[in-house]
């Protein structure tokens, strides 16, 4: 007879601790065109932005002519995020036009976007004509351009805002449209009073806005009922018939 001797094995778990903690690490790197141009007028407020991905956050900065551009001053405001930055200026003279760079680095590298800020012109303001079919308001908008209009000048879209008759242009709703949309203005109140106006848009921002128009929405329709000769005397019959049921 054979002896077997078996010999049992203890079920072990084995935690490994990391010894060393690991980072991932990116260059700064553009979201968008390197360079881009923009146009304002002088009067005007502008925003210039550019977007830049980086880890670590990328640390921003703006420059103009080469100097560096200080936040919070009047002329001057600069909102970041973890990856993009905006830089909110009063084109208040013409020194304000040129080329402006955004800077964006951490201890990788560091990526720039260039931005041509130009002079130019808004849109005059549109003509603005108001129709409703039922509880939908049509806008009939119409430019004039002059023919030498710069291409990146022309009309991209319009701005409709609207108020109630009887309040103010404080906090009027407002509907964007881009050019070759149909401009409409759905789910609108039956019987109602609006004043309507519009502005045309263009790569300096928007226009004056044109006259205003006030329009009142259609009444709801109720539906009307025809009876036939039968179904009059059918309804008499019954009428009848109830009333001496009750005597």
């Amino acid at each position: 007879m054979w002896a077997v001797d078996v010999v049992a094995m203890e079920m072990y778990t084995v935690v490994i601790s990391p010894l060393t903690k690991c980072y991932f690490t990116d260059v700064p790197e553009i979201i968008g065109e390197q360079q881009v141009s923009t146009y304002a007028s002088v009067g005007s407020k502008k925003n210039l932005t550019c977007t830049i991905t980086a880890d670590p956050i990328p640390i921003f900065q703006w420059l103009h002519d080469e100097m560096i551009i200080h936040n919070n001053t009047k002329r001057s405001v600069i909102y970041n995020t973890e990856n993009s930055s905006v830089l909110q200026m009063d084109i208040d003279t013409k020194e304000r036009f040129g080329e402006f760079i955004c800077r964006a680095s951490n201890p990788l590298g560091e990526k720039e976007v260039i931005i041509d800020l130009k002079e130019g012109n808004p849109p005059a303001a549109p003509t603005l004509e108001v129709s409703s079919d039922k509880d939908t308001v049509k806008l009939d908008i119409k430019m004039t351009e002059d023919e030498d209009v710069d291409e990146e000048l022309k009309v991209t879209g319009f701005k409709v805002q609207y108020i109630l008759a009887l309040n103010s242009w404080n906090s009027p709703k407002t509907h964007e449209f881009k050019i070759g949309d149909v401009y409409e203005l759905r789910n609108m109140s039956y019987n109602t009073q609006y004043i309507f106006r519009a502005a045309a848009h263009n790569a300096a921002g928007y226009g004056n806005f044109s006259n205003e128009v006030m329009h009142t929405t259609p009444a709801l329709q109720t539906a009307s009922v025809v009876l036939s000769s039968s179904t009059k005397c059918a309804l008499s019959s019954a009428l009848f018939f109830f009333i001496v049921a009750l005597l």
